[in-house]
């Protein structure tokens, strides 16, 4: 596992429930999409404790067209998610990911990052 003493895991799953070990359910549905958990967390980023937190969104990238890969891939972004160095966010930053591309707009390859300041 790349999970660090100071992560804290909140799950929104999709599809077949299953239980994931060191983690808080917070919603399982059984259809869903991206989308929808999101907004999940941004309702979580809101709320006024939650504020000044820093905050991972990870997914399942790849899994429902396996391959070794989506395999890498997705271990790639989840490690890049996960790291010390983004953990260690600088405050001139406010997203950090394995995989940045500034064209055709700032974003993150794969969707998966950590940030601040989500509620602005």
């Amino acid at each position: 596992s790349h999970l660090l003493t100071e992560h804290k895991v909140y799950v929104r799953s999709i599809g077949v429930p299953f239980e994931i070990e060191d983690t808080t359910l917070i919603q399982h549905n059984a259809l869903g999409d991206e989308f929808e958990t999101l907004g999940i967390l941004w309702q979580y980023c809101k709320e006024d404790y939650h504020s000044d937190k820093l905050v991972v969104y990870m997914h399942s990238k790849g899994s429902f067209h396996p391959s070794d890969e989506n395999d890498r891939f997705r271990r790639f972004l989840t490690r890049g998610a996960l790291s010390q160095e983004c953990a260690n966010l600088p405050s001139s930053c406010n997203v950090c990911s394995s995989r940045m591309s500034p064209l055709p707009h700032p974003h993150t390859s794969g969707n998966m990052w950590l940030a601040r300041f989500l509620t602005r």
